[in-house]
């Protein structure tokens, strides 16, 4: 499963609102270059300074909704609010 982060502050690596994602062997990097602050060719960060609690003021885990053309990204919670708009009764 590909995890989601959107970047809550400036750093070194990232700009605010930037969205990084986990390669798959606990690297994380931006979806999109454009993203970067630096060049950062293979650089990435650890999922453990990513997902470790002590850095929730720099990561927020976020969910991908959408289609194949356009895609957001969401916090745990509007997606919770989300599906359960789709099941109340009309």
């Amino acid at each position: 499963m590909i995890k989601y982060y959107r970047v809550l502050k400036d750093t070194f690596m990232w700009n605010k609102d930037s969205i990084i994602q986990d390669n798959g062997n606990g690297e994380y990097r931006s979806i999109e270059d454009f993203m970067d602050r630096v060049d950062l060719q293979t650089e990435y960060i650890s999922a453990r300074i990513i997902e470790d609690k002590g850095n929730a003021e720099f990561f927020e885990r976020v969910y991908r909704r959408g289609c194949a053309e356009q895609f957001l990204f969401e916090t745990a919670e509007t997606m919770k609010e989300l599906v359960n708009k789709g099941f109340k009764k009309k």
